[in-house]
Formats: C-alpha cells, structure tokens, sequence
C-alpha cells in the first residue's frame, strides 16, 4: 500500500471498470479523494463518493493537485491502457497498483507498476507481471512465468510454468496455456482456448487446441487516447521505445 498521507486518485474512464475499481480503493485506501474522468458521462454508480470530470480542460487544472491514478480500461485493450498511463505519467501523476485481499502472490514474484491483482488471482514463484498488467478474477499465472506490460490475464484462466506473454497480449476467460510456450505481443487467446504452441504477434486463436482465426489490427498510439483527450498529439507523450 503507497504511504501516501492522503491520495487523490484519478480515475481514468468512468465505465464498468471503474465502478470495481471504487471497489477495490474502498478496501485499500479508504481516505482517498476519487476523481472519474469520463467525458460521455459516467454510466455506473460507484461505490464511494467521487468527483466527475467532464472534459479534458477541467482535468488539465486538476492535475496539479492528483497525487495517484488508475487507467479504467479492461479487455482486450492493453495498448490503449498503456497509452493512457503513459500520459497521465507525463503529467506528473504516479501509477497506483491494487491487489484484492484475497489475491495470492508468492513473495519471490515480481509486479510492476499499475498492476491490478483481483480477487482470488494467483502468481506463482519467480514469476513477473510487467506495469499495467490484470490479473482478473480466479486467473492463475503459475511458476516462472513471465507476463509483460499491459497484459489482460481474464477471469479463470491458467497459465502453466515457464510460458512468456510478450506486452499487451490478452489470455481470454477460462483459456489454459500449457508450459514453455510463449504468446506474442498483442496477440489474443479466446476465451476456453487450449493454447498447445506458441502464439504470434498480433493475431487471435481460439478453440481446443488453439488455431489462427484472424489477425489483430495494430493502433496508432493516438487512436487510443484521442475520444478521451481530443487536443493530444504526437508530443504529449513520451517514447515507448523502452
């Protein structure tokens, strides 16, 4: 938990993702200030009181006085999840990891920053899991593993010993992946897929066992943020060559 005196966390999108993680900032940071930034409106009802933002000028004043912030962008949406925490980092705001109480995470893993460990999520020993990663509800990432950035690990589904999933890949709901294989950037495992080799870059599989359905189309970093920040161009963000 961030030893922080008092957080105002903003977060980012006001959808379905934010309302659970409302919840999740109920269980770790009760005393937060929360500001939702959705500029076509909020359409949940949250679990704690929050300020909404409505447009990007509004949030521009506000940013000098937000501590922490959390990107509300789930499925298979990595690389917008990804772009957005890189501007939101650029403006001076620190990532906020969360883990519910009943996640599971051997003390010889690693997690990265803005990870979002859910209930009853497992990472084994000697794993890692890159920033802005989730683990979503009952996934299990076994030993030696290595997840990297922005990845969506979906609900229920379990990853053996030694697999790699390269950056912002998705490993849909209930999908197995058996060990030693790896699954390339951007690519996305459907949902109760049996994944028996490896997976390439940008395209999905699905089924038992996991053939080639299509390819995944590959964004332009500013079609991700564009509906949220409308003004944003090239240079305010910084470089992803990292």
């Amino acid at each position: 938990m961030e030893q922080e005196a008092h957080l105002r966390i903003l977060l980012w999108g006001g959808r379905t993702k934010a309302r659970l993680i409302c919840h999740l900032l109920t269980l770790e940071y009760p005393d937060a200030d929360v500001f939702v930034y959705e500029p076509e409106g909020i359409h949940e009802p949250m679990s704690v009181e929050v300020t909404t933002v409505s447009n990007s000028t509004e949030l521009q004043a506000l940013f000098p006085v937000l501590s922490h912030y959390v990107v509300c962008i789930g499925g298979e949406y990595g690389f917008a999840r990804w772009i957005a925490s890189e501007f939101l980092r650029s403006r001076g705001l620190k990532p906020l990891s969360l883990t519910h109480t009943s996640s599971l995470r051997d003390e010889a893993s690693s997690v990265g920053t803005g990870v979002q460990l859910m209930a009853r999520s497992t990472l084994g020993f000697n794993s890692s899991i890159g920033d802005q990663s989730i683990l979503n509800t009952s996934s299990a990432v076994d030993h030696d593993c290595t997840i990297g950035r922005a990845v969506h690990v979906m609900g229920s589904a379990a990853i053996a010993s030694f697999v790699h999933v390269r950056d912002f890949a998705t490993i849909g709901t209930n999908a197995t992946l058996i060990p030693r294989i790896s699954v390339g950037e951007g690519a996305f495992v459907g949902a109760g897929a049996v994944v028996l080799d490896d997976v390439p870059d940008f395209t999905v599989v699905v089924g038992n066992p996991a053939r080639y359905l299509r390819d995944v189309p590959r964004l332009a970093p500013l079609d991700t943020i564009t509906h949220m920040w409308p003004s944003i161009t090239e240079s305010d963000f910084p470089s992803l060559k990292d």
